[in-house]
């Protein structure tokens, strides 16, 4: 089974209670190889920090007064990026 993230698909992951080494596999195969990643506020820098250099990051925020982006802009940048064929993880 290949677990790297694919071109042209979304994923939805979990991070579980936070502690990086619970995370499945599955999801640390995802951070290191998609392109893009929209994680929620609640998931901890130290799990984002799994995630490969070249990727780009956009907070979907998940708290009052958080600056981040909205579920519109979150579905958007999703299906943009799976029209262009770049695997996305949120």
């Amino acid at each position: 089974m290949n677990a790297a993230a694919q071109p042209g698909t979304v994923y939805l992951a979990g991070a579980g209670p936070g502690d990086p080494n619970l995370l499945t596999l599955r999801v640390l195969r995802l951070l290191e190889t998609a392109d893009l990643i929209l994680p929620d506020d609640l998931v901890s820098a130290e799990i984002l920090s799994l995630a490969h250099g070249g990727r780009k990051l956009s907070r979907l925020g998940n708290g009052v007064g958080s600056r981040a982006l909205r579920r519109p802009r979150f579905t958007f940048l999703c299906w943009g990026r799976r029209r262009r064929a770049d695997p996305c993880c949120g």
